[in-house]
């Protein structure tokens, strides 16, 4: 939506409700008016791992893919070309719901088209490090779920990952680009 919709919309008498603190912050910024805090949730019976984490010397890299650059997948992908320089055990796979022919991937990485959930909780989980380099996010519900899956996590700081994580601690948390 443009900038100009949204402020028509903070402007009515609609009840507000977002997903996320600092959609609320903005409303009330932009608005003066209270918005209800409803915060998105996950299925821990489903995204969980409960087997020991293995690791070994390869380090797997779990990305989305997408075409919106919103969504920074070729940011993502530079990051771990760079880290890739610096330690040659990492390995790269990517999933999405488009396809992947206007971004061509780098040899070897292993492309995941629409993966169902129990799929995705399996790349979740067989992952060391989930890597989200979105621009804007409202929420952002992917590192959530890698998270609950026991996968670190490097994020861009966008959306409410601030409010899932302890930066340094349970995430990486990155200025975005």
């Amino acid at each position: 939506r443009s900038a100009a919709e949204v402020d028509r919309t903070l402007q009515t008498s609609l009840k507000k409700i977002v997903i996320s603190p600092w959609l609320q912050q903005l409303v009330k910024d932009k608005s003066g008016q209270f918005s209800e805090l409803i915060m998105n949730g996950i299925d821990f019976t489903v995204f969980n791992n409960h087997e020991v984490k293995q690791y070994s010397d390869k380090i797997n890299v779990l990305l989305m893919y997408h075409y919106l650059p919103k969504k920074a997948f070729s940011n993502g992908l530079a990051a771990f070309k760079l880290a890739k320089l610096k330690n040659p055990n990492l390995t790269l796979t990517v999933f999405g719901a488009d396809r992947t022919t206007n971004c061509p991937l780098p040899e070897g990485v292993k492309y995941y088209y629409q993966p169902k959930q129990s799929v995705l909780v399996k790349l979740y989980c067989a992952a060391d490090i989930f890597l989200w380099p979105s621009l804007i996010e409202g929420f952002g519900l992917l590192p959530m779920e890698a998270m609950a899956c026991r996968c670190a996590v490097i994020s861009t700081d966008t959306g409410a990952i601030r409010e899932l994580s302890d930066n340094g601690r349970t995430a990486i948390i990155v200025p975005p680009n």
